[in-house]
């Protein structure tokens, strides 16, 4: 595992851990004539690692030698609610943008075009929240099927 791809599963990993989400997705941009690294990490699983073509798994709890870099202001939300009808969330006051924020955060620490995606339970198991952030584009806020963006 590469020095970058080691720092992007300890980043997906403490996202995790630190928002409560049910699984963290970062596809890390490598540059011009290399395929993005993926990183999977969901609650308790192995973390999956795409890198140049290759798959692979480390133990959720791997010992990483790359340091992490200071870490965006994140905490679990509690009493997410996220209707896929009328393309609505809502939560405690700031919680929603403050993921988004950190997970903005985390794609820019992760360089270029990179993407920091994770799952957040809502009241409702069937329909978890997902977010997406790359840069300084909208966030994206995946409900069910529906797909739309959030001003943050």
């Amino acid at each position: 595992m590469s020095p970058d791809v080691e720092q992007a599963v300890g980043l997906a990993r403490e996202f995790l851990h630190r928002s409560g989400a049910l699984r963290v997705g970062l596809l890390l941009d490598r540059g011009p004539g290399r395929e993005p690294a993926v990183v999977e990490c969901a609650r308790l699983e192995p973390i999956t690692i795409l890198e140049d073509g290759e798959e692979s798994e480390v133990e959720h709890g791997v010992e990483l030698a790359a340091p992490l870099p200071p870490l965006p202001e994140v905490r679990q939300i509690p009493g997410i609610q996220a209707d896929p009808v009328a393309g609505t969330v809502a939560a405690p006051p700031g919680g929603v943008e403050m993921l988004g924020r950190a997970l903005r955060e985390i794609a820019a620490l992760l360089g270029g075009h990179s993407i920091a995606a994770a799952d957040f339970e809502t009241l409702d198991p069937e329909v978890p929240l997902g977010l997406a952030a790359r840069g300084d584009e909208p966030l994206v806020a995946l409900v069910g099927d529906e797909q739309f963006e959030l001003a943050v």
